[in-house]
């Protein structure tokens, strides 16, 4: 479907999670674990919103692959224009 129109959001997060133990009021050590680093990506690909008429019965399947190959790529790639 050459002229539909299909939005893709993207957003990233990046969690630091840091955690310390066995500090205590008497001046005692204050042990530090290594922070755990990770990612979450949460992604949108979806049709136009504007769009008033319905998508063709027959193409749903091809553009079901579609959006999902393009979530794919911005997984893999980044969000490329």
């Amino acid at each position: 479907m050459p002229q539909l129109l299909i939005n893709r959001l993207t957003r990233l997060a990046r969690i630091v999670v840091a955690t310390s133990h066995g500090r205590t009021d008497r001046g005692g050590a204050d042990h530090q674990r290594k922070p755990r680093v990770g990612a979450v990506i949460t992604t949108d690909v979806n049709t136009d919103g504007e769009r008033t008429n319905p998508l063709p019965l027959d193409k749903l399947s091809v553009l079901f692959d579609e959006l999902r190959d393009l979530t794919i790529e911005v997984r893999d790639q980044g969000d490329i224009p």
